[in-house]
């Protein structure tokens, strides 16, 4: 079993700032892993939420894309849209769709960690 640790920045678009996210990859040679997991600096705190963390939207989306095409090797990964609102905390989960050769998927994400951690699973019919 290979383990392997993949660093890469991210720049939000409205100011926030630029931010590091990691990616730890488990899978053998030959074969895509299952889930990739990302650590996320990319969240707002949530003034309606009093002091709870959400994570940006397109800063998600573009992790995921990346994460597709880089890690899982995927081509054709067209547009990802992920729901706003999502709480930074352990064992939350949502899901977000792609585009993948034209057709529309899913991809599960599992938040790991109040520090932004999250699981990014293979896409599936859901």
């Amino acid at each position: 079993m290979r383990s392997r640790h993949v660093m890469f920045g991210l720049s939000l678009l409205f100011g926030v700032g630029t931010t590091a996210c990691s990616a730890t990859v488990t899978g053998t040679a030959g074969f895509a892993p299952v889930t990739v997991t990302v650590v996320s600096t990319v969240t707002v705190p949530q003034p309606a939420l009093e002091g709870r963390k959400v994570f940006v939207p397109a800063a998600v989306e573009r992790g995921i894309v990346r994460i597709l095409t880089e890690e899982y090797k995927i081509s054709g990964v067209g547009p990802v849209t992920c729901p706003e609102g999502q709480e930074v905390a352990p064992d939350n989960s949502f899901f977000c769709t792609v585009r993948v050769d034209g057709k529309q998927k899913f991809v599960k994400v599992v938040v790991k960690s109040s520090e932004g951690e999250y699981e990014v699973g293979q896409p599936s019919e859901r």
